[in-house]
């Protein structure tokens, strides 16, 4: 992540606009799921064929942790299962196009995407720099996550859930957002009571 943006959301016009301009559709289907999910870009690349479904109008995306570094050799890997509503899903469209070919060409194991993670960043960075106007500056993939932990701290849902649909170890890694959460709502809070 640039060290030096200091933008913390994307605005939905703005994933709009940059869903417009990328032609591939596989990297609309990753762009779409970055912003739905907030999931790390190596999580989402990490994605199977299984990992997505649908059962009636809820969507499941099975959202595996991956090891790092840290992580101890005999810990397992956390699972968290993201459900939506298919029906209040914005972008479904980009996003359903490119997962039924891959429903009917690919196995239930194999990878849905074999791109990189610096593939999909340069492409954000092409974009963003042609139209800083329209995407509100730079964009990079991690802030398809703060954007979706943003919006999320700003509905005031509970921290502790809030940390099981990021997947954060610790709570601390939630504070930046919920302070910024409450100067937003202690902002319009003033400027209702003018």
């Amino acid at each position: 992540m640039p060290r030096h943006a200091k933008r913390d959301i994307l605005k939905p016009n703005e994933v709009e606009f940059i869903l417009n301009k990328v032609e591939q559709p596989h990297l609309k289907a990753v762009i779409v799921l970055l912003y739905w999910t907030g999931a790390r870009i190596n999580e989402v690349l990490s994605l199977k064929v299984h990992n997505i479904y649908n059962e009636g109008a809820t969507l499941f995306v099975d959202i595996p942790t991956l090891k790092t570094e840290k992580v101890k050799k005999d810990e397992y890997i956390h699972r968290r299962c993201l459900q939506f509503n298919w029906d209040k899903l914005p972008f479904k469209q980009q996003f359903a196009e490119f997962i039924q070919t891959q429903n009917n060409i690919k196995q239930q194991n194999d990878l849905i995407w074999d791109i990189s993670r610096q593939w999909v960043g340069q492409i954000l960075t092409r974009i963003s720099r042609k139209y800083p106007e329209e995407c509100g500056g730079q964009v990079w993939c991690h802030l398809f996550r703060h954007t979706r932990i943003q919006l999320l701290a700003d509905k005031d849902i509970r921290p502790q859930r809030l940390r099981a649909f990021t997947g954060h170890k610790k709570m601390q890694s939630l504070e930046p957002y919920l302070q910024r959460s409450a100067k937003r709502l202690e902002f319009f809070k003033d400027m209702v009571d003018i």
